[in-house]
């Protein structure tokens, strides 16, 4: 084995397998090690990071990296690293047989420079081993002692079986876990124990051995929760649901230009459906979907088109007669019609506008979003817009969009990849909304999508690490073409965005300089066809920047060779300029704007989640008119699963969108509102009762604790409009795991709601507000409206997750 490599890393694990053990193990690409052990999921991730000496860069990064995976043989896994002719190389695999699982690593360090590793043996959740006791050879460990804890010996007692590990080196502990989670701290989604080695030093030459092994000693049944059943009669309450307590005068977002509040409202007539004008009916659409009512209220608007200076511009008036409406263009009006919405408040149960004059029109005129694709996109991409990015005024949104379903290249068809239907629906859905839709299909770098396939490879620079394309095959050419043709026929837009960031990064085994030469002869491709297609081209700005000319992202390296990239780029083309240093000093970003001005570009400053980025750099893109592009990079799939794991990326849109449209000035943290609270709030927002409703509450029965399962007039029914339920976790998890599910009878047929930890409901001591609540309402109160009123019988909360316990302070339900 010494042999096989020149530098060798082994990691090796064994679980012995019990009669009654549940206990398996995967690695999966990108992530590592993932341990489970009757429906537990404790073992989550493990990494192998490779760096240069003082650590300054990565030559391989676990989680960036992608490998192949060959699990073709049952029991078995293997993750293959790098490549021979690249700076690391081995192979990851697991071996599952009967008398235990066997992880093994090998790594190879190719290079001839010394280099630092950091090595993640496994990732614990730890808020699963609160209640473990950590045994060492020197005996029992306590809690305090975990981050001190240096050996090659731990024994862990878990609610779900004993393990001993056994190392033939010393690692470390590293708890990384919080008891508690702070009201506003969204990017605290890691509680884990690390098992690790850091900054191990290796030479060229050197190789390195490691032993790990895990052995369950002991298999520890679970037992069941406890069953509550709420057999006493509820109070009744006359007024079980009250609407939001609202503002005389809304906070509208993006913040106008100018908002001048009178003392009085406007209050909504009733109106029967049948007398509505257009514009009143698209009024009522929206409205609708914030409101119910047995009565129909709906104002008087009145419209004006005329000319305003912009073609986004709008004016709204409201006196207590009615509202007037003045616009230049449709999108003018959708601007108007979504203010409008904005500005309705519920008071005394009833719709009404305060008296106002209002004038907008945007600081910036390019103001998009970038989001990704997936099988579940369609549907959450529209929530997105209607419910906030519509309202929130975007007018450009880039669709990255390679991972599709193309026919001209099946065979990259993978888990995430977009059907073509749904693809076309979507571009379709933003051109009815006066959005801009720009796909980008990567075009030269960032290929990993396209080589998946074995059979692709030949294509690439490097087919041993396969990562970015090589375009002086005629295949290459052919390949891309196609692609193009096929996505450019389909979606029929105005620019196209083809990538072109980071060539270099990953697989590049050949002298830099050639990076110059592929760029050069994709881009004079990629050119042609649009100017064939008599289409705008877009590409992202970092391989034209040196380190002179921008805060960060300079994959131009130097000036010379900048300006050489720089001078391929045709006059007029759309630039990405992506820098992602979190600060607010727009000088920082003006190098960068105007080196792409200067050379006849159009930048677009294009920023990611750091609220100091967001500010800072679309100030600076103000200053001189460049477009703005709101970044996201959610694991590379458009779904909700990933916006939960990724909150802040999605709270940046409202941040973004708003500094773009209305130059305001504040920092970050004096805005009005909190982003991420703000985003939740709009997204889950329902249609909801502006009328006071009586109902029954089970708000003065004592306090439930500690069970797996509530039952609720089980032998009784209840009409009802819905409930609202106050519900705590014992532990925290990860945000979006399915943790419980409320179960009724909804006039005869079953019914089901999925609790997600975060979204529905949370921990105890985990103090952020749940996603799907009502803005200013409880912040841990989950509210679900029915369409119409409906007889419940055998409602139900349990959990479905085997370590989780709940808690429930409030259950009411509304007549």
């Amino acid at each position: 084995m010494m042999n096989y490599f020149p530098w060798i890393i082994s990691f090796f694990l064994t679980i012995n397998f019990l009669a009654a053990q549940s206990t398996a193990a995967h690695l999966i690409p990108k992530k590592g090690l993932v341990l489970e052990s009757q429906g537990i999921k404790w073992g989550n991730g493990s990494e192998l990071n490779f760096f240069n000496g003082d650590k300054s860069k990565h030559h391989y990064y676990f989680t960036w990296w992608e490998q192949d995976i060959d699990s073709t043989i049952k029991n078995r896994d293997i993750l293959f690293l790098g490549s021979e002719n690249t700076a690391v190389s081995g192979t990851y695999s697991l071996y599952q047989k009967k008398e235990g699982i066997h992880v093994d690593i090998r790594g190879k360090w190719n290079r001839t420079d010394t280099g630092i590793i950091d090595l993640v043996h496994a990732k614990f959740w730890m808020p699963f081993l609160a209640n473990s006791k950590f045994e060492s050879n020197d005996g029992f460990i306590t809690k305090d002692y975990l981050n001190k804890f240096k050996g090659n010996f731990l024994r862990l007692h878990t609610a779900w079986g004993v393990f001993e590990i056994t190392s033939s080196h010393s690692f470390s502990l590293v708890d990384q876990s919080q008891q508690s989670v702070n009201e506003d701290d969204y990017t605290k989604r890691d509680h884990y124990l690390f098992l690790e080695e850091r900054n191990i030093p290796i030479h060229p030459g050197d190789s390195l051995l490691r032993f790990m092994h895990i052995k369950e000693i002991n298999t520890v049944p679970i037992p069941l929760g406890k069953v509550h059943s709420l057999t006493s009669n509820p109070a009744i309450l006359k007024e079980s649901w009250i609407p939001p307590v609202m503002e005389d005068h809304p906070q509208v977002i993006p913040k106008p230009s100018r908002l001048d509040y009178g003392n009085d409202f406007y209050v909504f007539p009733e109106k029967p459906e049948n007398q509505l004008d257009s514009l009143q009916r698209k009024f009522l659409e929206l409205f609708s979907s914030k409101w119910t009512s047995e009565k129909k209220y709906l104002p008087v608007i009145q419209r004006e088109k005329r000319e305003l200076g912009n073609e986004e511009a709008y004016q709204i008036k409201v006196n207590k007669e009615g509202i007037s409406l003045v616009y230049e263009t449709s999108a003018g009006l959708q601007h108007a019609l979504y203010t409008l919405l904005q500005l309705t408040v519920i008071k005394n149960e009833r719709p009404q506008i305060p008296t106002l004059f209002l004038e907008d029109k945007p600081k910036t005129a390019w103001r998009g979003i970038h989001l990704f694709t997936g099988p579940t996109s369609l549907n959450f991409h529209k929530r997105q817009f209607e419910k906030i990015l519509l309202p929130f005024k975007v007018n450009k949104v880039v669709v990255q969009c390679e991972q599709a379903v193309w026919k001209s290249f099946p065979n990259i068809q993978n888990a995430i990849s977009i059907t073509l239907k749904d693809l076309k629906e979507s571009f379709d859905f933003f051109r009815k909304y006066e959005v801009e839709p720009i796909p980008l299909i990567q075009s030269l770098g960032h290929m990993e999508w396209f080589f998946k396939p074995m059979e692709n490879r030949f294509m690439a620079v490097n087919p041993s690490y396969p990562y970015t394309l090589n375009p002086t095959l005629p295949a290459s050419k052919e390949a891309v073409l196609s692609i193009w043709k096929e996505a450019i026929s389909l979606l029929a837009p105005k620019t196209i965005h083809v990538g072109f960031d980071e060539i270099g990064m990953i697989g590049f085994h050949e002298p830099r300089e050639n990076e110059i030469k592929y760029w050069d002869i994709q881009l004079s491709l990629m050119d042609s066809m649009a100017k064939a297609n008599k289409l705008g081209l877009m590409i992202w700005g970092d391989m034209g920047l040196s380190p002179s000319e921008c805060p960060d992202a300079c994959n131009g390296l130097n000036d010379v060779r900048a300006k050489t990239i720089r001078n391929t780029i045709p006059k007029g083309t759309y630039v990405a300029d992506w820098h992602y240093l979190n600060n607010n000093d727009p000088s920082v970003y003006l190098p960068n704007l105007n080196t792409w001005l200067k050379d006849g570009q159009i930048p677009i400053a294009s920023t990611w989640f750091y609220p100091n980025n967001i500010s800072g750099f679309i100030k600076a893109a103000q200053q001189v008119n460049a477009g703005v592009l709101q970044t996201t990079w959610a694991d590379f799939e458009s779904s909700e699963k990933n916006m939960f794991l990724n909150m802040e990326q999605f709270g940046a849109y409202i941040m973004a969108l708003d500094y773009a449209w209305s130059g305001r000035t504040e920092l970050p943290e004096a805005l009005p509102y909190r982003p991420i609270e703000k985003w939740n709030a709009l997204y889950f927002d329902q249609a909801k009762p502006m009328n006071i409703l009586s109902g029954s509450s089970f708000a003065t029965i004592k306090e439930q604790k500690d069970f797996q399962q509530l039952k609720v007039f089980a032998d009784q029914s209840i009409l009802s409009t819905g409930f609202g339920i106050q519900l705590s976790s014992n532990i925290i998890l990860p945000e979006g795991t399915p943790v419980g599910e409320i179960s009724f009878l909804e006039n005869g047929k079953e019914k089901k709601i999925m609790l997600r930890y975060g979204v529905e409901i949370r921990g105890e001591y985990d103090f952020r507000p749940i996603f799907a609540r009502i803005e200013r309402k409880e912040k841990d109160v989950f509210y679900c409206f029915f369409d119409k009123k409906a007889t419940l019988t055998h409602f139900s909360v349990k959990s479905i997750h085997p370590l989780v316990h709940f808690k429930s302070q409030k259950l009411h339900f509304f007549n």
